[in-house]
């Protein structure tokens, strides 16, 4: 083992082996790519929820899947659920922050957590704190959501937000 690479080092292999360089290298950009299909998708969330601009980002079988709003499979499932999102929202408002993301050849996972108002055209707006649980895949150079799994951790009611 090289010194200074401790046996717990995150680039470790199960066989207890350093990656080279150029697999470090792969992985990281694998990571980074990623990051941009999360920001993605929650630009578009936010801006008014294109269900066309969705769909390209799920792999053709993709879930996507939250509390209390169902589960769909799909392009076609998954861009009519995002037809009525878009509306019954008046705006949202996606953050994410403390990606926790593992890459592993040509699928990886990650763990998000989200911060976000969401104001609906028929009720009060919320502010929502939740976790993101997604599988991601890679389809010819391009990463794609296999299963993205938003779990609701609490919200509140926002009556007197300004509109």
């Amino acid at each position: 083992m090289p010194p200074g690479i401790r046996r717990d080092h995150p680039f470790h292999t199960a066989g207890g082996t350093v990656p080279s360089i150029e697999e470090r290298l792969i992985r990281l950009e694998d990571i980074e790519r990623i990051r941009r299909l999360k920001a993605e998708y929650c630009n578009v969330c936010d801006d008014h929820h294109d269900p066309d601009a969705i769909v390209r980002l799920f792999a053709a079988d993709g879930i996507w899947e939250a509390d209390g709003l169902g589960a769909y499979r799909g392009h076609d499932e998954i861009r009519r659920a995002f037809e009525r999102f878009g509306r019954s929202i008046r705006f949202s408002q996606h953050n994410t922050t403390n990606l926790d993301i593992t890459v592993t050849g040509n699928t990886a996972r990650g763990t998000w957590h989200f911060v976000g108002v969401v104001d609906f055209h028929d009720g009060p707006a919320r502010l929502t704190l939740a976790r993101y649980d997604e599988r991601y895949v890679k389809i010819d150079r391009d990463w794609k959501f296999a299963h993205l799994s938003a779990v609701r951790l609490a919200h509140h009611e926002l009556p007197d937000l300004q509109r």
